[in-house]
């Protein structure tokens, strides 16, 4: 499995660009029209699932004439066992991821942002927030939660995939689809992991609109 992994990593690194801010492009890489990607929880190396999402983002990205813009995290957070995540306990947490991403994003043609896990609590938290733009597309992968109604209607149309068998998001995921007034779920046969079919499905339909 890891020899797959491996190999898998070297294809998509020879099939896909690094830009000036060490930001992974993936997918079609002359494509106008890009997605922000933010990861899970994860070691300073990406990891195996990482590697796996990379390469749905990938595949999807080739199928769909889309590029997706996988930024790496910075920071890391002690109550995770110092593993890279996307700081959200605060507002300023908040803010500065938003700012970096803003940063090294600026030129691209921004359709909607992408988070699996810990990058989907970011994408979540940061909208109820007002931080995100009222006019894009959220699609949150294993990452649930509730809004405060007062909120909800700050937040963009989000996408929400999860796993029928992901033991501590199912439920959370199927509370914050019932928060948000314009919300789209997408349930799978399947744990805490990023579905190709799902995620085709959501970008698709983002891409058509």
């Amino acid at each position: 499995m890891r020899l797959m992994l491996l190999f898998a990593l070297v294809m998509i690194t020879s099939c896909t660009t690094w830009d000036k801010n060490d930001m992974l492009i993936l997918g079609n890489e002359k494509s106008d029209k890009a997605f922000v990607y933010l990861h899970g929880l994860d070691q300073d190396s990406p990891s195996e699932q990482e590697l796996n999402n990379r390469q749905i983002l990938n595949r999807i990205g080739k199928e769909l004439d889309v590029k997706f813009l996988a930024i790496r995290a910075i920071d890391h957070c002690p109550q995770f066992d110092n593993k890279l995540c996307w700081p959200q306990k605060t507002i300023e947490d908040l803010h500065g991821v938003k700012t970096r991403l803003d940063d090294v994003t600026q030129t691209y043609n921004i359709k909607g942002y992408v988070g699996f896990s810990n990058g989907g609590f970011y994408l979540n938290e940061a909208a109820q927030q007002g931080l995100l733009p009222s006019d894009t597309n959220i699609v949150s992968v294993g990452a649930g939660g509730t809004y405060n109604a007062d909120n909800a209607n700050k937040v963009p149309r989000t996408f929400i995939i999860i796993g029928k068998n992901d033991t501590y998001q199912y439920k959370p995921s199927i509370n914050l689809s019932k928060s948000l007034p314009n919300s789209v779920l997408f349930e799978f046969q399947g744990a805490h992991e990023m579905p190709y079919l799902e995620l085709y499905k959501a970008v698709k339909q983002i891409l058509r609109n």
